[in-house]
């Protein structure tokens, strides 16, 4: 396994009570996740970054597959959770990878 720590400085995101510790969290019961619209914690296009550096890095290694932990509970809340973000960045990252264009997808 490989670790590649890297550090960003995204100042646009701290509008969201998730990165910003001036924000308070939202106390909401389980059962009223994803009912209500997006939450205050929504952290805008994270799992889109967190996935392009990803399929970044697995195109510089020649690994042809990476793995997401998108929360089952989050995909009602956060569109970037939801499985047709997933499907259609499944897409992307075929279509714009030297693996993909190699026909390996």
């Amino acid at each position: 396994m490989l670790l590649h720590e890297v550090s960003l400085t995204l100042p646009w995101l701290a509008g969201s009570s998730l990165t910003n510790t001036k924000l308070r969290l939202p106390k909401i019961p389980l059962k009223k996740i994803g009912q209500g619209g997006i939450p205050s914690t929504y952290v805008p296009g994270r799992n889109t970054m967190f996935l392009s550096l990803a399929v970044s890095l697995a195109d510089s290694l020649n690994a042809e597959t990476i793995i997401i932990g998108a929360n089952a509970l989050d995909y009602s809340g956060y569109p970037d959770c939801r499985p047709p973000f997933i499907n259609a960045f499944s897409k992307v990252a075929k279509e714009g990878t030297r693996l993909g264009a190699n026909g390996k997808k």
